[in-house]
């Protein structure tokens, strides 16, 4: 039997690569004003993509959410690095802005397919 790749910890990995974060969390905070920006919050989720005999899982479907927050000053440039520290792991994926109640914010989805056999990733 296959073993699902734990991938929650290459994130998180990929995510502290970014040292121009103050913090990262996988929930938003209860308090606003004691939040260290720039902020990341991040979701993970998985499917199966592809079953051998219909229950050994072969091939895993991941999919990363990153909202960043800033209070002042641009997020791009943790925007870009975020993007190019998942790529290097085979993660693709979009951005788009959506500012809100007076901060910045950028969404990033990422996804890719990671084989539990071979041990490899592939850009969905």
């Amino acid at each position: 039997m296959t073993e699902v790749i734990d991938m929650k910890p290459v994130f998180v990995n990929a995510l502290k690569s970014v040292t121009e974060l103050k913090s990262t969390r996988t929930n938003y905070p209860k308090d606003w004003k004691s939040v260290q920006f720039p902020m990341a919050i991040y979701r993970a989720s998985k499917k199966p993509h592809y079953l051998e005999q219909g229950y050994d899982e072969w091939q895993t479907y991941w999919t990363v959410v990153i909202e960043l927050y800033a209070n002042n000053g641009s997020l791009t440039s943790i925007k870009n690095s975020l993007l190019e520290s998942f790529a290097q792991i085979g993660f693709t994926g979009k951005w788009k802005d959506g500012n809100t109640a007076g901060l910045k914010r950028i969404e990033i989805e990422l996804k890719a397919i990671v084989d539990n056999n071979l041990k490899t990733i592939y850009r969905a």
